[in-house]
């Protein structure tokens, strides 16, 4: 994976930090496990043009720019016991990638196979994965779980979540959404509702989130039967944008007729206006209600600290 890499960075005092570094060194592209590595503050070591490279991540300087890059052992800058030092950093940071660590620190971290053991958990940072669909990987009881986690995050700074949740039915351009999406490896979803205090966003400024864990397929299955197949909702989507359905208000068209109810129906963001609310991706969701999903999970509570 030769893009940008975002995690959080345990430096050499212990502690973890937001930061954004380039996925390669030279030619060579780090592999998942060198990634990791690096984001757990180890120095990792690789064969390059007949030579072994030996470093790690800390801060580096081009031009008078500070930024957090790979140093390899032989640079004079190299610094033995690297500390993050704040900055933009944290500014940086996608607001997902925040959110996947309160979860991995808080959930993921917390669970357990019925002997007692911890399960086997990875994070996915390699991006053809994560566009099949999968941000979580993690084995319990023999079973294998591919999850892509769906987080509410354009309202985690309300009084209180949310009681929906957005089911991408069309994205950018009139592209599949992710929910009717083909060809995607996913098994599960986690949807999440946070609720955070205080900015910017930190890990530790998020108080709780309201999780759902539902089968994909449960889900789907459950859409197909109450509001119609992907070709139906993908329809309802086109009509809506043409404006052949629907009545607009705020900048949103929605859609609430038959077979659509009160758990479930169609919104069509348009772009931002002036002095409006809206997406540049302008997309058709099929929005349903928080209770809705839960009665489809297979496990539904509060994450906290």
């Amino acid at each position: 994976m030769g893009d940008y890499v975002n995690g959080m960075w345990k430096d050499s005092t212990g502690n973890e930090n937001p930061v954004s570094f380039k996925g390669k060194w030279g030619e060579h592209i780090f592999t998942e496990e060198e990634i990791r590595a690096l984001l757990n503050g180890e120095e990792i070591c690789f064969g390059y043009k007949g030579k072994d490279i030996r470093g790690h991540i800390q801060y580096c300087s081009y031009n008078g720019k500070e930024y957090i890059g790979f140093k390899p052992d032989f640079d004079e800058a190299y610094d033995k016991e690297p500390v993050f030092r704040g900055s933009t950093f944290r500014l940086d940071m996608r607001k997902e990638d925040i959110m996947a660590e309160f979860m991995r620190r808080n959930y993921y971290a917390r669970l357990r196979n019925d002997d007692g053991t911890n399960i086997a958990y990875r994070r996915i940072v390699d991006q053809q994965e994560q566009r099949a669909g999968i941000d979580v990987e993690y084995a319990r009881n023999g079973r294998t779980y591919l999850v892509d986690e769906k987080a509410q995050m354009d309202y985690i700074f309300n009084d209180t979540p949310l009681p929906t949740f957005a089911l991408e039915i069309m994205g950018v351009k009139g592209a599949e959404g992710w929910f009717v999406k083909s060809g995607l490896k996913t098994q599960y979803y986690m949807f999440i509702w946070p609720h955070a205090e205080g900015k910017p966003l930190t890990v530790d400024s998020i108080r709780y989130a309201m999780y759902a864990f539902v089968e994909k397929k449960a889900l789907q299955d459950a859409v197909d039967k109450r509001y119609g197949t992907k070709e139906e909702l993908t329809e309802y989507a086109r009509r809506i944008m043409a404006g052949e359905i629907g009545n607009e208000k705020d900048n949103r068209v929605y859609y609430k007729e038959k077979p659509f109810d009160a758990e479930g129906y169609l919104v069509y963001t348009k772009k931002p206006a002036p002095g409006q609310e809206g997406k540049a991706e302008e997309p058709v969701n099929l929005v349903v209600s928080r209770r809705w999903i839960e009665s489809l999970a297979e496990e539904y509570g509060t994450v906290r600290p």
